[in-house]
């Protein structure tokens, strides 16, 4: 929309019009309000007509509405032609952003969506009127509602309702978009608990892993309430456990660790694999991947002693079971010689054994040695 009107030298303004409506009388109204409060303006510059006709768009910046003002007259001179005014956003501006959102035209509506967004918490006012544009048959706009709430953080609590019922609903990428806004509500969502649970069993993979990272964000309740499942849920082939545990961080490490005795040898392997890459933190669970070092399945191995090369120097309690494993083949014997290199300067002791390596065949094998003998004496 535009909105017209004329301001004298003074910068006071007087018939105001819409000289491009919006569709919507309501917007329309609330826009040429926003202008008589903003009034007065800056005054004109030295040499202007004592009244001009002016023109202006809309704006937020920093908090701000900052209305642009164009007068055509003065734009010979761009400087002189043009002025920026700001005023500190007024909850009559929110309804008038709101209004737009109920009743304006598609391109007002995105529009109105931009100025919320950037006003972050302050839209507190417009959410029921964003509530209602998550109904909308546009997909656009349903998205920039989303993207609007979740710039709102905790001041968009009183939507969460409005998103369990989106969440629980048919349209997965509004359910996904609904899971990551009570995310960043966060424990004020605390209710929308049973839904992301029940969300961490559901067919769309993007969705169980936005439900997982969600629930992170609701605090102590909302971890405690997802790690179980997402452990169990570690063997099934499409787990999303190792992509989003490390975002629960030295929470999720004793479940990971109690992981590596599980039934399933799928969940034992991605319990190490998730632990591997929180190696700066999985020291607590060197115990339970040195345990798994004799596990009976060669990938659980494998898996096991690379997250202990991860976690390097600290793991220095299983050399001795990495020097057994280095009696195995294959990647059993690759990953415990990278293990011990890893360990360094403490894993003196398989020093003997990775020097008999050296006279292997295969060139990599012997490389492998060499490069793990070369870290251990390094520190000696």
């Amino acid at each position: 929309m535009t909105v017209g009107f004329k301001v004298d030298r003074n910068g006071l303004v007087s018939d105001i019009f819409m000289q491009k409506s919006s569709g919507s009388a309501a917007a329309d109204h609330a826009a040429m309000e926003a202008i008589e409060e903003a009034a007065p303006f800056p005054k004109l510059p030295p040499g202007a007509p004592q009244i001009v006709q002016a023109q202006c768009t809309m704006r937020v910046s920093q908090g701000a509405l900052a209305l642009d003002v164009s007068i055509p007259e003065l734009e010979s001179n761009t400087a002189r032609g043009r002025l920026t005014h700001a005023r500190p956003i007024t909850e009559g501006t929110i309804n008038s952003l709101a209004a737009i959102l109920r009743s304006g035209a598609e391109e007002q509506q995105m529009d109105a969506m931009l100025y919320l967004k950037a006003l972050g918490r302050v839209a507190e006012p417009a959410t029921p009127a964003i509530e209602e544009t998550l109904k909308n048959k546009k997909q656009d706009l349903r998205k920039s509602a989303f993207s609007v709430l979740e710039s709102m953080g905790t001041s968009a609590k009183a939507a969460v309702p409005t998103l369990i019922c989106i969440v629980n609903g048919t349209n997965n990428d509004d359910r996904t978009q609904a899971a990551v806004v009570l995310g960043a509500i966060g424990p004020a969502a605390e209710q929308a608990i049973p839904a992301l649970l029940q969300a961490l069993d559901d067919d769309y993979l993007e969705l169980r892993k936005q439900a997982a990272r969600t629930l992170k964000k609701l605090g102590p309740k909302g971890v405690n309430a997802a790690l179980p499942p997402l452990i169990k849920s570690m063997s099934d082939f499409w787990t999303p456990a190792p992509d989003v545990l490390p975002e629960f961080g030295a929470d999720a490490i004793p479940a990971l660790a109690e992981a590596l005795k599980a039934p399933s040898a799928r969940a034992r392997a991605n319990a190490a694999k998730t632990l591997r890459s929180m190696a700066d933190i999985a020291e607590p669970a060197i115990p339970a991947l040195t345990q798994a070092i004799h596990d009976q399945e060669g990938n659980v191995r494998e898996e096991a002693m690379w997250a202990l090369a991860e976690i390097g120097p600290p793991a220095k309690t299983a050399v001795p079971d990495l020097i057994e494993a280095l009696k195995g083949e294959g990647m059993t014997h690759v990953r415990a010689i990278e293990a011990l290199g890893a360990i360094g300067p403490d894993a003196r002791a398989a020093l003997p054994f990775l020097k008999e390596d050296l006279k292997l065949e295969d060139a990599d094998d012997r490389r492998r040695a060499q490069d793990a003998i070369k870290r251990i004496e390094a520190g000696l």
